[in-house]
Order: structure tokens, then sequence, then C-alpha cells
């Protein structure tokens, strides 16, 4: 009777063991995946070239990657007044402007920046932002941010709005232009 037994543990040693090599190379192949997607976006910052960055439920920002963050990229539109804060989940793809551009892919170092912290600078400028997710958009002044949390108070009217961070594309002017 001990030979059945111990071939069944043998057996469910083997299935566990062949089991947690999956899981193992699993998590390696998306913790892979995702250094290279963010060192894409870390190659389009140092290469400081214009993009079109495709994000999700929104028009396409077309502009430079000043800072790729902990949960957002930065971006500087326009004139380089603009800037945009855009939560790493919305974007979808980054198109070079050139058509022989090359972005480099290897993972780098991140900005230790977070959405957060990028608007939480502007707090007490009585900044004019304006918030956006796929046909939503409102802009007024920011009063408050949290992590999760995005608050202003919307143009020409008192009312109060609370928008969800992570998921919210915030754009801004600033004074200068970006170096």
């Amino acid at each position: 009777m001990k030979e059945p037994l111990e071939h069944e543990l043998a057996q469910a040693r083997v299935s566990e063991a062949v089991r947690a090599r999956r899981s193992l190379a699993w998590n390696a192949a998306a913790a892979a995946e995702s250094e290279t997607w963010r060192g894409a976006l870390c190659g389009a910052r140092e290469a400081k070239s214009r993009v079109a960055l495709e994000l999700l439920g929104h028009p396409p920002v077309h502009g430079t990657v000043e800072a790729v963050g902990h949960d957002v990229v930065l971006a500087v539109a326009g004139s380089g007044h603009t800037r945009i804060a855009i939560p790493l989940s919305e974007i979808l793809a980054i198109r070079p402007a050139s058509s022989h551009a090359t972005l480099s892919a290897q993972f780098e170092e991140i900005d230790e920046i977070t959405m957060a912290e990028i608007l939480a600078e502007l707090l007490g400028q009585r900044q004019r932002v304006t918030a956006s997710r796929g046909e939503f958009s409102m802009t007024g002044e920011l009063l408050g941010v949290t992590t999760t949390l995005l608050t202003l108070r919307r143009e020409h009217s008192s009312e109060v709005v609370y928008c969800r961070l992570s998921q919210t594309v915030v754009s801004f002017e600033t004074s200068a232009p970006s170096a």
C-alpha cells in the first residue's frame, strides 16, 4: 500500500514544480514586457524628439516626453507652454513623428514623480487645468489632488467636480516653454 501513496505524492510534487515553473516564467515575461513598454517611453524622453502618444478614449497627444514617472507620462505640447499629465494606463502606442526615428526600448531609470505630485506642485497658484476622459472634458481651477482624486472648480461656475485621477488626462499651461 505504501507504493501507490508514494507514487501519488511524487506525482503531486512534480505537478507542483511544473506549476511553479510556469508561474515563474509567466511573471518574468510580464515583467520584461512592462520594462520594455516603460523603456520605450523613457527612450522617447531621452530622444527629445516629437512623438504622438495614442491614448485610450482621447485624441492623440503630439509633442515631446518630458518625464516618465511611476504612474504618469508628462508630455509637452504646442509651443512648449502646455503640459499634459497622462496616466500610464491610458497610453496605447507611441508613434515617432519622423518615419525614420526609432526609440531605444531598453529599461532606464524612471523619474521619481507621480501624477499626484506633478499636480500638487500647481496647488495654490489658482492654476487653470483641463481634465478629460473620452468625451468628458472640463476646465477649471485646480482645488486639490490626492493619490486617487483631482478636485476642480468649473470655469464660470461655482460647481466643484471630483475626477478619478488614474483615468484622467490633465493639461495645463506653464509660463515658460520647456528647455
